[in-house]
């Protein structure tokens, strides 16, 4: 390894927050049918990709040009945050297009503007000030929190748009999204399972995730505000990030609409799993190592190191029991990571140079030429010459006292219990200047955390390498013009690089051997196990019932397979059981009256044709259903439906056979079984003209042309997405109602019926729904009935309008059915329907 690349306690961290990040993004960057929104997502995992690789550079690198990495780390996190917020806006939709808009345009300026602020002070004064990055880590935090109020409104429009808040929170006219909040956070914990707050549900996950990654910020915020220490913001920091990048993968498989396998599901959650736990065990194995050596660590504590200079440039090192000299003197008030100029008693000989003026730093550096301001390890490498009392990540603003007292031959400096930054643990060191140009540097107590540089620096180092060691080398002489200092900064991370480099190399294989070993194994015991059960399904919804699945494990998949064995074995005895029994009731039936076994013939098809109407009084969410028919015979021709095909989406059918009889229920019963194979195998990417022609061309395969057909109408209802899609051929045409606009049309869809030519043209449209509105579906019975005067009812003026005004006057579907058959039976005067006649209403809650 490069002598100046160090594991250490911190690299675990980062290098295990770039990989776990690193491979999310692989993962979303492999989906195929990626959803446009989700783009916002992974180029956020592509930026918080380069946050944790920044860190893990500037953490490990130890060189000069380090901290640049630091100013990508924040600028990558700025521009991280505004990406996260413009994914939250499209999530679940973008309802919100004009603030979302404005809101890209601000956050991506402000990411502008302080991006260039932070490069120009990086620049500028080499390093950040506290206060700066305060500022910067606020306005991360108010991004997060906009994005975690965005999210939250997301989630109350269903309970907006219902009725279940009025009365109860006053109305403003505009949303009070609080008081809203409030109502439906205070339903939900009282255990309402109302369905307008599964998205309040789902949404709170992903609000809870956005806090969990703003957590960092406010640790951070309060790192540089001096609450808390380096090692509790880094070690918290770590694990809140990786907590918020496990909680977001296991989120998008349970809120994405994106498909994804169970393979590739368990593998993820299983890599991300082992990679989390193996950098909070590294982090913590680490940190034992980082206590190891603070307790180990020989240093000049109690000591006084002399440095006396000859007259050809060397300098003379050794040490005795401490020395302090009283610190009496004027007390020079330093702000965390300053310095301030002052001059010297005496002309200061410092190799080779005389200086009259001199630099005091906050962190226990004396500095000739230009102040050293930030406590970075990198400013020990600037040229300007030096003098490390104990440089380190000091702050005086928050307790003890950096004194200066100045006699002719002496300049004394002395820091008298100043705590380390963002921790209580005091330090007590002093320099004295002599005017011959000897050093001592005293130490009265100095704690053990976060070791830094002791030493003199020429300002000529190139090579970045300490030069000494106070605890085994003195005494010793220095050549002139050498550096003679101690780097406690690389020799800490030295002696945990080996450990560290150990995680490293456990993270790394134990990724590679899930990418390679987990695939196989998921493969071989879940996923081809499921194939084959899979297949054997598909075979039974064809109609193979002989289907018998290879049972290779004994296991939950093994016992699942072996159920779905016996249960199509007991279908299969049930439909032979069922075939006996009906070839035994045909074989008494011949021995009775031609007449009375034609009339029980009918009657058993007029029952068949009845079950496969859907069964009184069925009730779904979001829809009311209420479908009637009225045979002209024993045996019509019509025929309706309601299929569940996934979760919230539903086909509405209704269709009409040509003729009466038992020829016309046999056609009802060969399409009904059609359509519920193909439209609960019906996707995305089958359109609903398609599936219509496939019907079509199924019936005309059926029934060989044999001059019968079957007019349809299907209507695919997505309650999630509130739109519907209609199609009809052959039938007459819908009757739409619209509640909220008080609107009625008719919906004028042509089609020939199905079965009779081979290739058909049909169109489809498209409604988005509102609650309240109204379909009626009827079959040709209607409009062709005919009265006395041989006229029929689509003919009188008043059928449109009759529709219309019950519909518009009824509330009650049931009585809307009763109302339009009393219509048409009013208009008919007596004379029986000579067609089926079938009515189908849908109204959507």
């Amino acid at each position: 390894m490069h002598s100046d690349f160090f594991f250490n306690q911190f690299s675990i961290s980062s290098f295990s927050q770039f990989l776990l990040s690193f491979l999310i993004t692989l993962f979303f960057l492999i989906i195929k049918k990626q959803h446009p929104r989700g783009w916002f997502r992974t180029f956020f995992f592509i930026a918080i990709t380069g946050v944790f690789l920044s860190s893990f550079l500037s953490t490990s690198l130890f060189v000069w040009w380090s901290k640049y990495f630091i100013t990508s780390q924040y600028i990558l996190l700025m521009l991280s945050v505004s990406l996260i917020t413009q994914f939250v806006y499209r999530f679940p939709a973008n309802y919100f297009q004009s603030e979302s808009r404005f809101v890209s345009i601000l956050s991506f300026s402000i990411t502008f503007f302080v991006s260039s602020f932070l490069i120009y002070s990086i620049i500028k004064n080499q390093f950040y000030s506290p206060g700066e990055l305060q500022v910067v880590n606020a306005i991360l935090l108010c991004g997060f929190f906009w994005a975690m109020s965005v999210s939250t409104r997301y989630s109350l429009i269903p309970v907006l748009k219902s009725d279940s808040w009025k009365g109860k929170i006053p109305s403003t006219g505009s949303p009070d999204w609080v008081k809203l909040f409030l109502f439906a956070f205070w339903d939900v914990i009282r255990g309402s399972k109302s369905e307008i707050y599964r998205p309040f549900r789902e949404l709170s996950l992903l609000v809870f995730i956005l806090f969990v990654g703003s957590l960092p910020s406010v640790l951070n915020f309060l790192y540089h505000s001096s609450q808390i220490s380096q090692t509790t913001n880094l070690y918290l920091s770590n694990f809140f990030y990786l907590v918020f990048l496990f909680l977001f993968i296991l989120a998008y498989f349970k809120l994405s609409p994106e498909q994804s396998s169970i393979n590739r599901k368990i593998i993820t959650v299983s890599i991300l799993t082992i990679l989390v736990v193996l950098s909070i065990v590294g982090s913590a194995t680490m940190s034992t190592l980082t206590r190891q050596y603070d307790t180990t660590r020989k240093t000049p504590d109690f000591k006084t190191l002399h440095f006396s200079p000859a007259e050809d440039g060397r300098y003379y090192v050794w040490s005795e029991t401490a020395a302090w000299r009283n610190p009496n003197g004027r007390r020079l008030y330093l702000r965390d990571a300053n310095s301030v100029w002052m001059l010297l008693p005496f002309p200061f000989p410092f190799y080779g140079t005389e200086y009259r003026s001199i630099n005091v730093g906050s962190n226990g550096i004396l500095s000739f030429g230009s102040g050293i301001n930030s406590y970075h390890y990198t400013e020990f490498y600037r040229s300007n010459p030096k003098i490390a009392g104990l440089f380190k990540d000091l702050n005086p603003e928050k307790g003890g006292m950096v004194l200066v007292h100045e006699t002719d031959s002496t300049a004394t400096f002395s820091w008298v219990q100043v705590p380390d930054f963002g921790s209580n643990s005091k330090n007590t060191f002093q320099i004295v200047l002599h005017r011959d140009g000897s050093i001592d540097l005293t130490y009265y107590g100095i704690s053990k955390t976060f070791p830094g540089f002791i030493g003199l620096d020429a300002g000529t180092q190139t090579n970045q390498q300490e030069t000494i060691r106070f605890d085994k080398d003195l005494p010793v002489i220095v050549p002139a013009g050498e550096s003679a200092y101690e780097d406690y900064f690389r020799d800490q991370r030295a002696y945990i690089h080996e450990g560290a480099f150990v995680f490293i190399f456990m993270i790394l294989f134990s990724t590679a051997v899930a990418i390679i070993i987990f695939p196989y194994f998921f493969r071989l015991t879940v996923t081809n196990p499921l194939k084959t059960l899979l297949a054997g399904v598909r075979k039974v919804n064809e109609g193979d019932l002989t289907v018998q699945v290879i049972v290779k494990d004994d296991d939950e998949i093994g016992f699942l397979t072996r159920s779905f064995n016996q249960m199509i074995e007991s279908v299969r005895h049930a439909k032979e059981e069922e075939l006996l029994f009906i070839q035994k009731q045909k074989e008494e039936e011949l021995l009775q009256m031609e007449l009375q076994r034609q009339s029980k013939e009918l009657e058993f098809a007029r029952n068949l044709q009845m079950d496969m109407l859907p069964a009184a009084g069925l009730k779904i969410p979001g829809l009311e259903f209420v479908g009637k028919m009225r045979p002209a015979t024993e045996v019509g021709g019509d025929y309706y439906d309601l299929i569940h095909i996934a979760e919230r989406r539903y086909c509405v059918a209704i269709g009409d056979a040509t003729g009466h009889g038992v020829a016309a229920g046999l056609v009802v019963g060969m399409v009904k079984m059609a359509i519920i194979n193909t439209i609960r195998s019906y996707n995305i990417n089958l359109s609903l003209e398609q599936l219509m022609i496939n019907l079509n061309t199924a019936l005309m395969e059926s029934i060989h042309n044999r001059g019968i057909g079957m007019g349809l109408c299907l209507m695919i209802i997505d309650l999630d997405q509130m739109s519907a899609q209609i199609i009809s051929s052959g039938m007459p045409y819908p009757f739409f109602y619209r509640k909220s606009e008080d609107t009625f049309s008719i919906l004028e869809l042509t089609g020939p019926p199905l079965g009779m030519i081979a290739d058909i043209e049909l169109s489809s449209v498209n409604i988005r729904l509102n609650s309240g509105d109204v379909f009626l579906f009827i079959s040709d019975g209607f409009p062709e009935r005919l009265n006395p005067e041989d006229v029929l009812f689509f003919e009188d003026q008043a059928f449109n309008s009759s529709v219309e005004t019950i519909i518009k006057s009824e509330s009650d579907l049931t009585t809307i059915t009763s109302r339009l058959f009393e219509a048409c039976d009013l208009f008919a005067d007596g004379l029986e329907n000579d067609d089926d006649m079938t009515s189908l209403i849908v109204r959507v809650e």
